[in-house]
């Protein structure tokens, strides 16, 4: 093989041939170096001829350099090639006939391209030395030489600047990178002053005081303050030590590197943190806010249905109020997405474990997703031939939102005259029911770059939302989640224009087969032997909202309870504070009312001077389901909360449990 791939002028080749200096020429084209000139004093250094050299090169490659150093050296190469214009340090042990020992070559690379795919590289070698044990005169070093050069040559070549003063704070020495950084030509612009002298730093004074710490024989580490450098304040990080001689301290040594860039970021990321933090403060009292503010309504819908099931025997009015307390409830679980998210990240979600019937969530859904089906002329099919066992014990509203969810996406991303399918398949393991739910769609599917994405915080694939509606991007991520937390998970197959199958598996416990099981949907009157505490029970409800205060009366009424309504904070604690001791047995207290809110007049409420403003239970009804709002009602002496929409069970045990509390503490008053 020709290694001559490139002819190098005859001029430009004799001049470097003779340049008195150790040089080496490399041509690189197809993946390959070749050596195509050295310089007379190099090959000398190698014994023989610049032609021997290269014939040499050509039969042993790059066996004659140190196998460590093969790496580095390629790698240093490789730069070259791709930034030619730019100059590279290298250092390679490279054998040295006759005894074919290494000596160690130091130096720099760069590179010229000279045509397509053809670069000359340029290695220049300053320094030779054998094992460190010669100068460049070829002198036998003594040790006190030898650890003087190498001294002398760690300092000046490392990037961190170094700096030794005597007991004074007189600088003695630096480095070459001290004098490169502040651009001084010569130590005599430094030896023999001091910080003070130089006048670098705008406030001298901390590394003053640390110089003298450092004096008195302690050292310190990466001290930070301001420089001046060349006019621009710089920040720099110190970190000195003593120096001792016989035991006495004479002076002392310190490097510092410059961290301005890393200081600067830090900045901006903290105060990037800082309006983070902020907005974060914001969002919460939005989110709290339209909380309250969707949720205050929905307490009506759910409330007054709630009601007007007991109240009527017409079966075509309770079918109608069924479909209203369920789509209230449909419509309560969609305001809650975007809380959901947030509270299951902050691990704020606790679910609800309670026995019921797995027949009310298959209502649930057929009255929510039966009706949008039909809209599109799609075939809504459910299958629940293999359900063991109907009552359950766990969270069944998380389980209507999962299926809900679910399926009213197979809806809306399935064209007309399609299919919906849910499969529904039960395992009885000891006391653990294992639930497997597969909901099933001839729709539009997804593509399988969007896949992945699925299951993050607001993915949505893009679709014509004239055609297949918008959404959170939130119901997904919530099922899952809520999937997790009941020991299971949800899988997806998909493929576009073909459809997608969801797999949903639970574990959940096994309910008495004999277990009284309460369903909101139906009348609750045969449940009042469990609240016949709150018979008679006299109670102080504090409520802005008349539609909101007739329905928590109208459940009151229903348990025999006697209700006095007070429409606002200030006039709750009026009320309370003229009725006599032990009157009332509890207070439900809305946190957000005009005039004084919940939190405030708890707060007088627990500061009257009465035997029973401790003891009365003030509950806390709520629209507002957050974290921040539950601490700050703990925090005003609120006992406990019911959350707006009044979920009957919760709210009727919570009550009865904190009136049975009282009677029992005051002897039955």
């Amino acid at each position: 093989m020709n290694y001559f791939l490139y002819t190098m002028p005859d001029e430009e080749k004799n001049i470097l041939e003779h340049i008195p200096g150790y040089l080496a020429v490399f041509c690189y084209s197809n993946g390959e170096y070749s050596l195509i000139l050295v310089s007379e004093l190099l090959a000398k250094v190698f014994g023989g001829s610049k032609d021997e050299l290269l014939a040499m090169y050509l039969q042993q490659k790059a066996d004659f350099i140190h196998p460590d150093d093969v790496p580095s050296v390629a790698a240093v190469m490789g730069q070259v090639l791709m930034e030619s214009d730019n100059p590279y340090e290298i250092a390679l042990r490279v054998q040295v006939p006759p005894e074919n020992e290494y000596k160690l070559f130091k130096g720099s690379v760069s590179g010229k391209a000279v045509e397509k795919g053809i670069v000359l590289i340029y290695v220049n070698v300053y320094e030779i030395t054998e094992n460190f044990d010669y100068d460049r005169t070829g002198n036998k070093l003594t040790a006190l030489d030898y650890n003087t050069i190498l001294l002398d040559r760690i300092l000046n070549t490392t990037q961190a600047m170094i700096f030794w003063k005597d007991k004074n704070r007189r600088f003695l020495g630096v480095n070459q990178a001290f004098l490169d950084y502040y651009g001084f030509s010569s130590l005599s612009e430094v030896i023999g002053k001091n910080d003070e002298d130089m006048g670098w730093h705008p406030d001298p004074e901390p590394f003053r005081k640390d110089e003298e710490e450092v004096l008195s024989g302690k050292s310190t580490f990466m001290v930070q303050g301001e420089c001046v450098v060349r006019g621009q304040v710089r920040q720099i990080r110190a970190s000195k030590g003593p120096v001792y001689d016989n035991g006495k301290i004479i002076g002392l040594v310190g490097s510092f590197i410059d961290v301005t860039d890393d200081f600067e970021k830090n900045k901006q990321i903290n105060k990037l943190n800082n309006e983070l933090e902020k907005a974060n403060k914001s969002m919460v009292e939005f989110i709290s806010r339209m909380s309250h503010e969707m949720r205050t309504p929905m307490n009506a819908v759910i409330g007054l249905a709630t009601l007007g099931l007991d109240k009527t025997e017409d079966p075509l009015a309770k079918e109608y109020l069924k479909k209203i307390l369920f789509s209230g409830q449909y419509l309560l679980g969609i305001i809650n997405d975007v809380l959901d998210v947030r509270k299951i990240e902050g691990g704020e979600i606790v679910l609800d474990h309670r026995p019921f019937s797995f027949g009310d969530v298959l209502d649930a859904v057929e009255t929510i997703i039966r009706p949008i089906a039909d809209e599109k002329n799609i075939s809504f099919i459910m299958d629940d031939s293999k359900i063991n066992t109907w009552n359950i014990v766990g969270d069944k509203m998380r389980i209507q939102q999962i299926l809900i969810n679910l399926l009213n996406n197979a809806v809306k991303f399935t064209d007309n005259g399609g299919r919906v399918y849910l499969d529904i398949n039960q395992q009885i393991q000891g006391d653990n029911v294992e639930m497997e739910f597969v909901v099933e769609d001839n729709g539009c599917g997804m593509s399988e770059e969007f896949l992945p994405k699925l299951f993050n915080n607001f993915a949505q694939e893009n679709r014509d939302p004239s055609k297949y509606g918008t959404g959170t991007g939130l119901g997904l991520v919530i099922s899952k989640k809520f999937a997790n937390m009941m020991g299971g998970d949800i899988s997806v197959e998909s493929k576009e224009n073909v459809g997608s199958r969801f797999t949903v598996k639970i574990v959940l416990e096994l309910g008495l087969q004999d277990e009284g099981i309460l369903d909101t949907a139906s009348t609750w009157k045969q449940h009042h032997d469990d609240f016949s505490v709150l018979k008679g029970a006299r109670i102080l409800l504090a409520e802005d909202n008349e539609i909101n205060a007739e329905v928590a009366q109208g459940l009151l009424d229903e348990v025999g309870a006697n209700v006095d309504i007070a429409s606002n904070g200030r006039i709750a604690v009026d009320m309370f504070n003229k009725s006599e001791e032990y009157h009332y047995d509890a207070i439900l207290m809305d946190v957000r009312m005009p005039v004084m809110d919940g939190y405030e007049a708890t707060a007088r409420i627990k500061a009257l001077p009465r035997m029973d403003s401790i003891d009365i239970p003030v509950i806390a009804m709520t629209a507002d389901v957050m974290e921040e709002t539950m601490k700050k009602a703990r925090e005003c002496g609120m006992a406990g909360y019911v959350s707006k929409p009044i979920d009957v069970h919760e709210f009727f045990s919570t009550l009865a449990g904190f009136v049975s509390d009282l009677r029992k503490k005051n002897n039955g008053k």
